[in-house]
């Protein structure tokens, strides 16, 4: 049987847990997720376990931080004064935004705390910072 190598399209189902077993993604039954093996289009964990892997195999991967959505970054914490809110908008926490960031890209922040002078906004994502534990099963190679 072929295995997995760089470049190759590959077709998996996945679920992601954090390490206290909480599910936090996985693919849809019956819909594997495709992707082109060292494109960068999973994160890093994920690509590396795709390697070396047969058709019909699985495995279970535990997946630091730098492996997964990287680290928690301060810099990406963001205190809105409340004035720069646009009138039209009742922000809540634990809401999505998408803010425009200072190269003029969209970016998504959440909101995460809320007082009388401010809005704390975090763009990281949301999985930022966090060991996942992932259950990968190689449905086929193209």
């Amino acid at each position: 049987m072929s295995k997995v190598d760089k470049g190759d399209v590959v077709k998996f189902d996945y679920t992601a847990e954090l390490t206290d077993g909480i599910l936090v993604g996985a693919s849809k039954e019956g819909e594997p997720v495709e992707v082109t093996v060292g494109e960068g289009r999973v994160i890093p964990g994920v690509d590396s376990a795709l390697l070396g892997m047969e058709a019909g195999e699985s495995k279970t991967v535990g997946l630091s931080p730098n492996d997964g959505y990287g680290p928690h970054c301060e810099e990406l914490v963001l205190r809105v004064p409340q004035e720069m809110v646009p009138e039209n908008m009742d922000p809540q926490v634990g809401q999505e935004l998408r803010v425009r960031s200072e190269d003029g890209r969209d970016a998504y922040a959440r909101v995460i705390e809320i007082d009388e002078s401010h809005v704390t906004l975090d763009a990281n994502h949301p999985l930022a910072g966090k060991s996942l534990t992932m259950h990968i099963h190689l449905v086929e190679i193209a």
